[in-house]
């Protein structure tokens, strides 16, 4: 059975550990405390998907007062527990928590991520079977150490 619950302080060396196994370009544990950092008008808050007591899974989400959107910035499953259900467990569990502040739900994915034709794990694929449509291309951001452009996925269901 899979648990996803928001990650406490304690937790935080799980997040940091999942982002650095899990994303091609990590976040550092200095980006992730300043990421974890509230700013004006924004919640930054991140999740972690168990399997008994493992932690398999995280993302990292920003919940915006100003567009009443929650945004996922980042999400990772362990290689060992991908095809599980725990993508879609942490999306649903994002959903929820967004739908009762009568959020919606937006996912940000790097470009590079969507346009690799070559890529067997399709992206866009996986947020189709979520609900999620893209709606926008976002401007260059540089995050990770490096830039590049942006797409927006909304979930519509």
């Amino acid at each position: 059975m899979i648990r996803v619950e928001i990650a406490q302080a304690r937790d935080m060396g799980h997040v940091t550990s999942l982002e650095l196994h899990t994303q091609e370009y990590p976040k550092s544990i200095e980006e992730m405390k300043e990421y974890c950092l509230s700013v004006v008008g924004c919640e930054k808050q991140a999740y972690l998907a168990y399997i008994s007591t493992k932690a398999v899974g995280h993302t990292l989400v920003t919940f915006s007062k100003k567009t009443q959107d929650c945004i996922i910035e980042s999400i990772g499953v362990h290689p060992s527990f991908r095809k599980s259900g725990v993508g879609k467990a942490i999306v649903d569990k994002i959903t929820e928590d967004a739908n009762k502040r009568d959020y919606g739900v937006k996912i940000k994915v790097a470009s590079y991520a969507v346009d690799d034709l070559q890529d067997p794990w399709c992206i866009e694929h996986w947020l189709w079977k979520l609900g999620f449509k893209a709606i926008s291309v976002g401007g260059e951001c540089f995050r990770y150490g490096k830039n590049y452009d942006y797409y927006i996925f909304e979930r519509l269901t």
